[in-house]
């Protein structure tokens, strides 16, 4: 058997002008997580890292040494374009989405700004992942074939390997979605959850693929350093 370990990126800065990039509160979640693996001694085999920023960030604050392979497989759906070409498609059709994104604008500069943006986002990526689309927007389904893919490309190596691949919450949501064989629609539930810098394992072979355990964050014990967003 096989061990992969999923890290969802640090905290990024999706509510700036430039969102691909790690907030100072990412750098320190990552640098702990790096500090973590190396104060009990957790080496892998082979590192696969997403080629956003964020992501080519996350790994280089761990420290964490050796030959890396960069797979944009692993990288997230691509939310600016949802958000800045889709949801103007929904707004002209759905009276009610339509409310909940001008209160997600309106609250921008508000202290309560991610929780209006976050009831405007789960219906927005439902009608995604429903087959919504939009001139210039990666579909649920070319999303869920390039990760898939990049998945496979990682089981289909020799066994007794240990893998980490630095990615985001939407690979890693629909990771957790078929180990568990859910309904498609959980790889959004997992998402929404999935916190910054935090480690989902799995035992693979080349038969089975298993959850171990997700949303970990064993190398941030100040509860101040958890995010979602």
């Amino acid at each position: 058997m096989s061990t992969l370990t999923l890290v969802r990126h640090g905290q990024a800065t999706p509510f700036e002008k430039i969102t691909d990039r790690l907030s100072d509160t990412g750098v320190v979640q990552a640098r702990l997580l790096g500090e973590y693996w190396r104060r009990h001694g957790v080496t892998f085999h082979e590192v696969v890292c997403g080629s956003l920023t964020r992501h080519r960030q996350t790994l280089e604050a761990t420290g964490i040494g050796g030959i890396v392979r960069f797979d944009p497989g692993w990288n997230e759906y691509r939310a600016d374009e949802i958000v800045g070409k889709l949801s103007p498609v929904l707004e002209a059709s759905d009276p009610a989405y339509s409310r909940l994104a001008a209160a997600s604008r309106e609250a921008m500069a508000d202290p309560e700004r991610n929780r209006h943006f976050q009831r405007m986002l789960e219906v927005l990526m439902e009608a995604w992942l429903g087959g919504a689309v939009a001139e210039g927007v990666e579909t649920f389904a070319a999303f869920e074939a390039r990760v898939v893919n990049a998945l496979r490309t990682v089981l289909a190596g020799p066994s007794g390997r240990d893998v980490l691949v630095i990615t985001s919450g939407g690979p890693i949501g629909l990771c957790v979605q078929r180990a568990l064989n859910a309904p498609v629609k959980a790889f959004l539930d997992v998402n929404w959850r999935m916190r910054n810098a935090s480690i989902t394992e799995f035992r693979f072979s080349s038969t089975r693929f298993t959850l171990d355990t997700m949303n970990g964050l064993p190398h941030l014990e100040d509860r101040a350093l958890w995010t979602w967003r």
